[in-house]
């Protein structure tokens, strides 16, 4: 079975993508690291174990035991976004129960991540920061981008989604 039409247009996007990060190195390599924030989506799961120690009460001595209603722990999962740089973990945001990513709250978290930079990376909002996440329908909707464009960051492709370069996102 040969080359189909979407294997070679895949891997002209990811030529295009490897130039154009090229060009932004050549123009500034010194500082262009420095300047780079990822950010990125993932499910965690959260736990809240219901401890002894948690549910203690003060009591009497002679009084009686507590009763235990919840005897087993609340598991679920919660969608972390977290943004980092060179340097560490700028911002991470978990989306509230019941809400959905959207391109409104992704332009929100941006904004918030623009105030994080302010507070955490003193004089990096003036070196030009370049902005590094993947193609998801939410990062390129329109809301999303007009935030990017008026936060002041300059937005970095990314070659499509290819599962074979991405084995860190499977459960083992």
């Amino acid at each position: 079975m040969g080359p189909t039409f979407a294997d070679s247009r895949s891997e002209v996007i990811w030529v295009e993508t490897c130039s154009e990060l090229l060009a932004v190195y050549s123009s500034t390599p010194d500082n262009v690291l420095s300047r780079i924030i990822t950010g990125d989506e993932t499910w965690i799961h959260h736990w809240d174990p219901n401890t002894k120690q948690g549910s203690m009460q003060w009591k009497h001595g002679n009084s009686p035991p507590p009763w235990k209603f919840c005897t087993q722990p609340s598991a679920r999962k919660v969608m972390a976004t977290i943004f980092w740089d060179c340097k560490g973990v700028l911002l991470v945001d978990y989306l509230p129960q019941k809400t959905t990513m959207t391109g409104l709250y992704y332009g929100e978290l941006l904004t918030n991540l623009r105030q994080a930079v302010k507070e955490k990376q003193r004089g990096m909002l003036n070196r030009g920061l370049l902005l590094l996440h993947d193609n998801a329908l939410v990062h390129m909707s329109r809301v999303a981008q007009a935030v990017v464009k008026d936060i002041g960051f300059k937005q970095l492709s990314h070659p499509p989604y290819s599962p074979d370069l991405t084995s860190t996102y499977f459960d083992i």
